[in-house]
């Protein structure tokens, strides 16, 4: 937990400073449309500064966190999604049933064993 609430706010601590590095000129803003446009590129970062980030992250072990963080929420997104798929599964199979009962009929008598 003390690991989570670190890199929360290295996060937020970083935010401020990419906006520092923006430069802000009042007369030339654009309407609010091609502001958010996704071309635009993003802001240039000093490489010195983000060597020293990277060598922060890594000093605070971040990288095995996130890798970490990966795996317990990709497994729990696994386990999430057989069970999601299963219900579906099952929930379509119902509906075909019930628009046709030849089908369930059949379904009946190859459970029981009997053939046609």
């Amino acid at each position: 937990m003390k690991s989570y609430l670190i890199f929360f706010f290295l996060v937020l601590g970083l935010l401020p400073v990419q906006a520092q590095d923006k430069p802000q000129e009042p007369s030339a803003r654009k309407p609010q449309s091609e502001a958010a446009s996704p071309s635009a590129a993003p802001a240039k970062i000093d490489p010195a500064k983000e060597a020293d980030i990277r060598r922060l992250l890594k000093v605070m072990g971040t990288e095995a966190l996130v890798q970490q963080t990966i795996s317990s929420m990709e497994a729990e997104l696994q386990e999430n999604g057989k069970k999601w798929g299963g219900e579906l599964g099952e929930q379509s199979m119902h509906e075909v049933l019930a628009e046709h009962p030849e089908l369930a009929e059949a379904l009946e008598k190859a459970t029981k064993g009997d053939h046609p």
